[in-house]
Parts: C-alpha cells; sequence; structure tokens
C-alpha cells in the first residue's frame, strides 16, 4: 500500500497551532490547490484542504509564512475522528512532511532576471 501526496498551493490564512490530547503540538493551515482544468464558464477553480505539520518543520513554517505564499507540500493522508454529539464526524488531512517555498524562489529568480 502506498499512501502520498503532493500539492501546490497557497497559504490562505495565517498558520495557526494547535495541541493533540498528548499535549504535543503541531501546525495547521489550509492550502488553497488550483484545480488543473476549467469548469463550465471557463475559469478554474481552486479545492482547500487543511494540512498539518509537524516538529521542526512546523517551527520553521510558523516562523516564515505568510498568507499568500505559494508552497509544495509532500506528505500523506490522515483522518482525523471525533463526536459532535451524537454524530461522529471524519475529516480527511494532509500531514505534511515536508515543504518547499515557491513564492520565495520565483521572487529571487524574478530579482536575479531584473539585475542581469
Amino acid at each position: 500500500m502506498l499512501n502520498s501526496c503532493n500539492l501546490v498551493g497557497t497559504i490562505v490564512k495565517m498558520p495557526y497551532i494547535l495541541k493533540d490530547s498528548k499535549d504535543f503540538e503541531h501546525l495547521m493551515f489550509d492550502l488553497e490547490v488550483e484545480r488543473p482544468f476549467r469548469n463550465s464558464e471557463g475559469e478554474y477553480e481552486a479545492d482547500v484542504f487543511p494540512v498539518e505539520i509537524w516538529d521542526g518543520e512546523a517551527d520553521y513554517l510558523m516562523e516564515t509564512s505568510e498568507p499568500g505564499d505559494y508552497i509544495s507540500v509532500r506528505g500523506r493522508l490522515s483522518t482525523l475522528h471525533c463526536n459532535n454529539g451524537d454524530q461522529k464526524i471524519t475529516q480527511v488531512i494532509v500531514t505534511g512532511e515536508s515543504f518547499g517555498y515557491l513564492t520565495k524562489r520565483i521572487r529571487s529568480l524574478k530579482k536575479k532576471n531584473a539585475s542581469e
């Protein structure tokens, strides 16, 4: 079995820290990913995926990211289960194992090209 996903998209809002039941901290944020096809009106739609990042990657992302940053995330799909009264709710999230900034690369390439 293989559980792997790669996403490229834009950070929608400022990442935030959550603690799990064992008091471990992890970073959560929403990643907006454009679909690779146009809808019936000729426009590209986007999906928003919840992403969690753990440990040092989380600290680095929290310190250096901002909404609108264009990033790539490599990870796996996970499920969260919780109860809301009599309802059991399951949410699919992306557990990011690594990420890379694409916005900063684009900015540095533009600066390099402008100086040549």
